[in-house]
Formats: structure tokens, C-alpha cells, sequence
């Protein structure tokens, strides 16, 4: 049975590894002293341009103050970014998940359909999950739940968000576990 939605993930996750590549290349030249080295990994063998996803490996390079990308999921089409960015962190055993979406945290209701939305500075993830909030799928949250992984939900679009964020300054919300 031939079925378009793995072949449509499988096409999108090559652009995305694509463009993680050249994310981590604009890592390493970017006008910093010492160089950030980053590594890329990902589900399925990429030549040399990409690693293998490996939770060693993937340790090892955090333990050398390298960046490590993980790209195109876990390999399998119907599991969500949220999932599999979850799934990735409790292997590598993350203190916390740091999520740059669309929004710029975790509302009561859709800021985009609801003016008056309430967000929360902080929440917990078991409220996300009863009040199915859908800041992220429930597989992925239901996960975060199970094994008290935090997260910190922030806003992509706004400049300097992730160096903002990584250096514990951001508007985001706080996901406890």
C-alpha cells in the first residue's frame, strides 16, 4: 500500500537536516572565541555529513562543550518533533528541554483566536496535559509527565530569543515536572 504522508515527513526532514547542517557551520564561524563546534544527528545515515544518532555520542560531544543538533525525528513518520525532542532528552538524561516554537509560551486558551488568553510564567506539565492545552502533543507532554522532564516554552521569533534563553534571560513559561 503506497501511503504519501511518509514520503512528504521523509522529503521535509531533509530540508530540515539541511538546514541544521548549515546551522551548525554558522555555529562554528560565527565571530566567538573558543569556536562552537556542533554536531548534527539524526534517525538515518546521512554520508559524512550527519552523524547517527547514539546517546554515547551524543553525551560525549555535550561532555566536550560541543552542541549537538538532533534532526528529522526519530526516523518515524507519525511521531511529533514534540515527541521526539522529548524522547531525545530524557536519553541523553537533559536537565531541561529548551523549545523555541511559534509562540512565545503557554497560554489558557489560543492567543490567536482568543485576545484575552492568559499566559503563564510557569505551569506545570500535568496541568498542560489535563487542561490539553497544546502547547505540545500529549504523546510528548504524557512523556515529559512520566519521566519529570521540564521545559522552557519561548518565542522563536523574537531577536535573540535562544542566546536569551540559554543564558536564562526569556518571556517564555516555564513547563515544571
Amino acid at each position: 500500500i503506497f501511503s504519501v504522508k511518509p514520503k512528504r515527513k521523509y522529503l521535509m526532514w531533509g530540508g530540515m537536516i539541511l538546514l541544521l547542517i548549515f546551522l551548525a557551520a554558522c555555529f562554528f564561524s560565527c565571530r566567538t572565541e573558543p569556536k562552537i563546534k556542533a554536531a548534527v544527528q539524526t534517525p538515518i545515515i546521512i554520508g559524512t555529513v550527519s552523524e547517527q544518532f547514539s546517546k554515547e555520542s551524543a553525551v560525549k560531544h555535550l561532555e566536550n562543550g560541543e552542541v549537538v543538533i538532533f534532526a528529522a525525528g526519530i526516523g518515524h513518520p507519525y511521531f511529533s518533533t514534540d515527541t521526539a525532542t522529548v524522547l531525545r532528552a530524557i536519553e541523553i538524561e537533559a536537565d531541561v528541554i529548551l523549545s523555541a516554537k511559534s509562540i512565545d509560551g503557554v497560554y489558557d486558551s489560543d492567543p490567536a483566536v482568543n485576545p484575552d488568553a492568559k499566559k503563564f510564567d510557569e505551569i506545570s506539565i500535568e496541568d498542560v496535559v489535563n487542561s490539553r492545552l497544546g502547547v505540545i502533543d500529549l504523546a510528548a507532554a504524557v512523556l515529559c509527565m512520566e519521566n519529570h522532564m521540564p521545559m522552557m516554552i519561548f518565542g522563536l521569533n523574537e531577536e535573540n530569543s535562544i542566546v536569551n534563553t540559554v543564558n536564562g534571560v526569556t518571556k517564555g513559561t516555564l513547563v515544571t515536572a
